[in-house]
C-alpha cells in the first residue's frame, strides 16, 4: 500500500538514493561527465540539511512515497515559485520515483499532494520544469492537465539544455472536488471501527479518540469522509506511530497550516476515506471541535441549516475544496458562539 508523508531527517539517505537514481535515468539526455560525478553521500547531506531547515515544512516541503511504511521509493519537493512576486504561484521543484515503481500511481499522488498543500498556502497556480527532450515526463504532466507555456535554458555539466515549464493556471484542476453525500447510517459503525483501529495503532486509549465532522452528526449531509481526532498520551506522535498510521493507509501532512496539530488523511473508498487530527487532549482545538459536534447533535435545526448551507456553497464553489472550506467559516463561528453561550437555537 503506497502512503505519503512529509519527510524527516531519517529519510535523507533514502531520498538521496532516489534522487541520484532519477538523475542516472537521464543518461543520454544529460552529459555522462555530469552524471558520473553524482555522489549519494553528498546528496544525503544536502537533503538532511534541507528537511531540517527552519523554513522547511510549511512553505517549503518534501513528501516521500513509502511502500511498505518507512521504505522510500519516491519523493516530491515543492515551494512557492521563487519568481512569484505575490506568492500566488507554486512550483514542483523536484519529483522522482524509482524506475521499477513508475506507472503505479505514485507520481500522480505526489503531484496532487504538493498541489493541495500549495493551495492551502494561497497558491492559485502551479508550474513544473522538465527537460524538453524528456517525452515521458512531458506526457505525464500533459495527462494531468498541464500546459507547456514557459521555456528556459539550464546548464548541466557545461551543457546548455532547453527546459519546458508546464503550468496549471487554476490549482483546483489538480484537487479532488467537493462531493456531498446523503447521510448514511453506516457511518456510525465505520467511525467506531476506525476508532478501535487507531487506538491500537497509536497506542492511545479509546476514549482519547473522538469522532468529529459531519459524518459524526446523525442525519447530516456530508463529504463521505470519516473525521477523527486523537489526543494521545504523548504529543506530538513520534516516527514509529506515524508509520503505524501509514500501515492503516494514512498519509502524513504534519501541521498542514494549523499549529499544534498533526494531520493525516486517507483516500477511499476501501478502506473508507478518513481525516485524522492528532492534538493535545483538552487543547482549544480539541474543545472547539467537540463543542461544534455536540451542538449540532443536540440541535437538529442548526444541523439542518448547516446541511443546507453546505449544499449551497458546494454548488457555488464549483467543487473548489478550498473555497468550500473558507465559505463555511462564518457559520461555524456563529454555531460555536451559540454553543459557548448555551443558546438552544
Amino acid at each position: 500500500m503506497i502512503t505519503l508523508r512529509l519527510a524527516s531527517a531519517e529519510d535523507a539517505a533514502a531520498i538521496a538514493h532516489v534522487h541520484v537514481a532519477g538523475w542516472q535515468h537521464y543518461r543520454g539526455l544529460l552529459p555522462d561527465t555530469y552524471l558520473d560525478q553524482l555522489d549519494p553521500a553528498v546528496y544525503a547531506s544536502r537533503w538532511a540539511e534541507r528537511v531540517t531547515a527552519p523554513e522547511h515544512g510549511e512553505s517549503t516541503f518534501t513528501y516521500v512515497a513509502d511502500d511498505p511504511p518507512g521504505k522510500v521509493f519516491g519523493f516530491a519537493f515543492g515551494s512557492r515559485a521563487p519568481e512569484s512576486e505575490d506568492g500566488s504561484l507554486g512550483e514542483v521543484r523536484a519529483i522522482y520515483v524509482l524506475a521499477e515503481r513508475r506507472r503505479g500511481g505514485a507520481g500522480r499522488r505526489l503531484t496532487w499532494a504538493l498541489a493541495a498543500r500549495l493551495a492551502h498556502l494561497g497558491c492559485r497556480a502551479l508550474v513544473i520544469w522538465v527537460l524538453a527532450e524528456n517525452p515521458s515526463a512531458r506526457r505525464f504532466y500533459e495527462a494531468l492537465g498541464g500546459h507547456a507555456v514557459h521555456t528556459r535554458t539550464r546548464e548541466f555539466g557545461g551543457a546548455q539544455l532547453p527546459e519546458v515549464g508546464y503550468r496549471w493556471d487554476h490549482m483546483k484542476v489538480l484537487l479532488h472536488p467537493v462531493v456531498l453525500s446523503p447521510p448514511d447510517p453506516r457511518w456510525k459503525q465505520a467511525h467506531e471501527d476506525e476508532r478501535r483501529r487507531l487506538a491500537s495503532a497509536l497506542d492511545c486509549p479509546l476514549d482519547a479518540i473522538e469522532s468529529i465532522g459531519s459524518t459524526a452528526v446523525p442525519g447530516l449531509l456530508a463529504k463521505p469522509i470519516l473525521d477523527l481526532m486523537a489526543g494521545p498520551p504523548a504529543f506530538p506522535l513520534p516516527r514509529p506511530q506515524i508509520l503505524a498510521a501509514a500501515r492503516l493507509g494514512y498519509d502524513y501532512h504534519a501541521a498542514a497550516g494549523i499549529p499544534g496539530r498533526q494531520f493525516f488523511s486517507r483516500s477511499g473508498p476501501e478502506p473508507a476515506a478518513a481525516h485524522l487530527h492528532v492534538v493535545e487532549r483538552n487543547s482549544e482545538f480539541w474543545r472547539r471541535h467537540l463543542l461544534f459536534r455536540d451542538h449540532l447533535r443536540a440541535h437538529p435545526i442548526a444541523a439542518t441549516e448547516y446541511g443546507a448551507l453546505k449544499q449551497k456553497i458546494a454548488a457555488a464553489s464549483g467543487g473548489d475544496r478550498l473555497a468550500y472550506t473558507v465559505s463555511k467559516a462564518s457559520f461555524i463561528a456563529s454555531v460555536l458562539a451559540r454553543a459557548e453561550s448555551g443558546s438552544r437555537d
